[in-house]
């Protein structure tokens, strides 16, 4: 491959990423705090494609399960036609406990939205509730997640994944306040979640043991933290939703899910699709790893490529579009470049390249710098192709944010 040096440019802009605040002195014993893959909100009216989308997102995940028992249990209603009607989340291994008032029944699909969902309502005096067990989680990180539509009333939500001597307890209250979602807090503000009844949006909760506090995503974006109860019930390690004994609430679940965690995905794609390399695929660069960057612990992972070519990865905190060999070069500025021993691989017959990058020493022209909070950078791996005649090409790029 041949050196290039690119002037600065411009991309579209990115939208949405994940975000997280590092909680300073916040006491906590890190785990790995890795996730699955990430959501995407359906709002009201969304295009089906939107829906298909999610559903394949969970499908890659449930089909991840088979292979680490036990690792989480899961409620899937499903999309429009598959199945032809949303299971009850007693099919799938869930507990219902419906009292008085409460009722509840399948959506499928739900007209405002592409997708099945199982609805639950109580206008007060009785109960709707769904638990299901989980086996001891030990001392690792783990999350719990609601996919839904909340529609009124209050939402009832617990989680405990401890033991008797450290519960790690969470009794989540979820107010419908006009068109938000409100989370009651103990002593602080309510965590709020602008326009939650608009559509399905994800809310989840990433904690581990013995932590004091659960961080809280929205959609993917990080909202507060939401210390642990140590009043909630203790049954073992188990998931509840639906809700509270004798208050009113209303909503609709396409999704729920409670276990140990998988591969955090960072930052957002962008440049692409790359142009198409000899396999007839267009190159994908992405970053996996710790959802917390202070632990070093993070891959990046360049798919789609020939089998058996050779490639490295590239940096710079600023984003361009430049020809380079047959490909697009992402990146401007100072770019630095992952070739030092070892980082420069073979794609092998999988046409894969993965390598684990040091965030206290980030390749640049004059050095190593360290990643910091606040930083962004950008990243794109340049590989060996043949398109018919001996050249290089690149994948698209990521661009990913660190968090204050």
């Amino acid at each position: 491959m041949c050196e290039a040096e690119v002037a600065p440019g411009r991309s579209p802009d990115l939208g949405a990423r994940d975000t997280l605040s590092w909680a300073a002195n916040h006491r906590m014993q890190f785990g790995s705090l890795i996730q699955g893959p990430r959501y995407v909100s359906a709002r009201v009216g969304s295009a089906p494609s939107m829906s298909m989308k999610l559903h394949s997102h969970y499908l890659t995940t449930a089909l991840a399960l088979t292979a680490v028992a036990q690792a989480q249990v899961v409620y899937d209603a499903g999309t429009p036609g598959n199945p032809l009607v949303a299971p009850s989340p007693t099919a799938q291994g869930w507990t219902e406990s419906i009292a008085g008032t409460g009722s509840a029944g399948p959506l499928s699909p739900d007209p405002n939205a592409p997708m099945n969902s199982w609805q639950f309502a109580d206008s007060g005096p009785g109960r709707v509730q769904y638990t299901h067990a989980h086996p001891w989680l030990g001392t690792q990180s783990y999350e719990f997640e609601l996919v839904m539509r909340p529609l009124g009333g209050q939402i009832y939500l617990e989680v405990v994944a401890g033991s008797l001597i450290d519960d790690n307890s969470f009794y989540l209250q979820l107010d419908v306040v006009g068109a938000d979602l409100q989370l009651r807090r103990f002593g602080a503000p309510p965590i709020v979640f602008p326009n939650a009844t608009d559509g399905y949006h994800s809310f989840r909760f990433v904690s581990g043991f013995s932590w004091d506090d659960a961080f809280v995503f929205y959609d993917g974006t990080f909202m507060g933290l939401k210390p642990y109860d140590s009043f909630a019930n203790f049954n073992g390690p188990q998931m509840v939703f639906g809700t509270r004994d004798g208050i009113p609430g209303r909503a609709r679940v396409h999704f729920a899910r409670f276990g140990v965690l998988y591969d955090h995905e960072w930052g957002a794609p962008y440049c692409g699709p790359a142009v198409v390399n000899s396999s007839g695929r267009s190159g994908t660069t992405r970053m996996f790893g710790s959802i917390l960057f202070q632990q070093n612990n993070m891959e990046l992972r360049a798919e789609d490529l020939p089998p058996h070519t050779v490639g490295y990865f590239l940096v710079s905190p600023t984003q361009g579009a430049s020809p380079v060999g047959q490909g697009r070069l992402c990146l401007g500025g100072a770019i630095g470049r992952y070739n030092q021993p070892g980082a420069v691989q073979s794609s092998g017959p999988t046409g894969a390249i993965h390598y684990a990058i040091d965030t206290s020493g980030i390749p640049s022209p004059t050095g190593f710098v360290p990643m910091a909070a606040g930083q962004t950078w950008n990243f794109q791996c340049w590989f060996r192709d043949a398109n018919p005649m001996t050249t290089s090409n690149l994948t698209d790029a990521v661009s990913v944010s660190l968090p204050n």
